[in-house]
């Protein structure tokens, strides 16, 4: 998901109040649940995007699917900021305010995503080697996160905010490939 700039200036705005209050990881857990649920229900998404639905009964829907789906009530800074989206017909911007939101709390903790592509499920023991590894070379503690990519032949990719590391068996042959195509026009 791509964050506008639009979702950036209320995400910062979020992580800065809520860096106040200590209520940073509350309010991102919280808000990043709710945008789960709408990008999960077609149903909650029109509702929430219906201009003809009322504020208080959009507002209500969302009480009724916390207390039913989460076992603490919600916290008055989440219902703030969920009112105030939804009364600026911002909700549709949910995710990619959770998603910028989490990019400068992670920022200000030193910690980035890294998306970490192989061709086989890793055993713990690699997943801590690469991880490991990673964190010496980029510096930064990381939030992994593991996919499989069957289209590796073998070995990784990983993806640390724009940089890419690729040290895939594809990659390693392309570049044997380019090194004997030098040589063989010498």
């Amino acid at each position: 998901m791509i964050t506008g700039p639009l979702a950036k200036r209320y995400a910062k705005a979020l992580v800065d109040l809520a860096s106040e209050s200590g209520s940073c990881d509350r309010l991102q857990q919280d808000l990043s649940q709710v945008a789960s649920w709408i990008r999960q229900s077609p149903e909650l998404s029109s509702v929430m995007k219906n201009p003809s639905v009322p504020l208080a009964e959009k507002l209500a829907v969302l009480d009724r699917i916390w207390a039913a789906a989460v076992s603490t009530d919600m916290s008055p800074q989440t219902r703030k900021v969920l009112h105030l989206l939804i009364q600026n017909h911002r909700i549709h911007m949910l995710g990619a305010i959770v998603q910028a939101c989490q990019e400068m709390i992670d920022q200000r903790q030193g910690t980035m995503s890294a998306v970490i592509f192989s061709s086989v499920p890793l055993s713990a023991k690699q997943r801590e080697d690469v991880i490991g590894r990673l964190q010496g070379i980029s510096g930064f503690h990381l939030r992994p996160d593991f996919q499989l990519d069957e289209k590796l032949i073998g070995g990784i990719v990983v993806k640390i905010g724009s940089t890419v590391y690729d040290g895939s068996v594809r990659n390693q042959l392309e570049a044997v490939k380019k090194v004997l195509s030098r040589e063989s026009s010498t």
